[in-house]
């Protein structure tokens, strides 16, 4: 029910973004076929990295370097949320938000935008003002399969049908995977060189999936 979404994959920074925007399509996340970093962010993500497990759920949501499991990908997002990785905290709140992937709760898509604001992510403060205001009114935010959205096809990004969806990828920037494993793997170093490095979470840049045009 969830996982045919039309959707926009931007990549944000966590307290900055980029005004250029690129079409891409998936092969330009990875070198090859992106399954070598994902059993890397697998041996990361069993090291306790939340930064691996974020980028582990993307991969799920995205069919990158593996098969769409959407099951899976929720349990990762959710773990890194959990963990209080920032990106995936707004992540999670705007699915919540929008009923994308898992069913819709606008009471816990508020809590993790707070949590997200609060660790810095500039749209988090946003939505926790909009969510705010639609609670309080009583009203509720449109729930995905029922959004004008989904009619919007835009012909000037890159596409890729599945079954009765289309999915839009746009990038902000050039992204890859591999950008991501250094961080996965130094939040995993537990060397005493490594002490004063932890400022790798604050500089980690994300896909995020959001509804096309919101």
């Amino acid at each position: 029910m969830f996982k045919n979404v039309l959707a926009t994959v931007i990549i944000i920074a966590l307290l900055a973004h980029s005004n250029k925007a690129t079409a891409v399509v998936n092969t330009d996340y990875c070198e090859r076929d992106c399954s070598m970093e994902y059993q890397f962010f697998l041996k990361y993500s069993r090291q306790g990295s939340s930064i691996a497990d974020m980028s582990l759920a993307l991969m799920n949501y995205l069919g990158h370097g593996r098969d769409v499991n959407i099951a899976l990908a929720n349990r990762l997002l959710k773990r890194a949320a959990k963990a209080n990785l920032p990106a995936a905290m707004y992540q999670l709140g705007y699915f919540l938000m929008y009923g994308m992937h898992m069913e819709q709760d606008e009471e816990k898509a508020l809590s993790w935008f707070k949590k997200a604001a609060r660790a810095g992510v500039i749209d988090g403060k946003t939505k926790v003002a909009l969510l705010q205001k639609r609670i309080s009114s009583g009203s509720k935010t449109m729930l995905l399969a029922q959004s004008s959205l989904l009619n919007d096809n835009n012909k000037n990004t890159s596409t890729q049908e599945s079954g009765t969806s289309m999915e839009t990828i746009t990038v902000v920037a050039y992204f890859y995977w591999s950008h991501l494993l250094y961080t996965a793997e130094k939040q995993t170093c537990t060397h005493a060189s490594c002490a004063n490095q932890k400022s790798y979470q604050s500089h980690a840049i994300f896909p995020i999936i959001k509804l096309k045009g919101e």
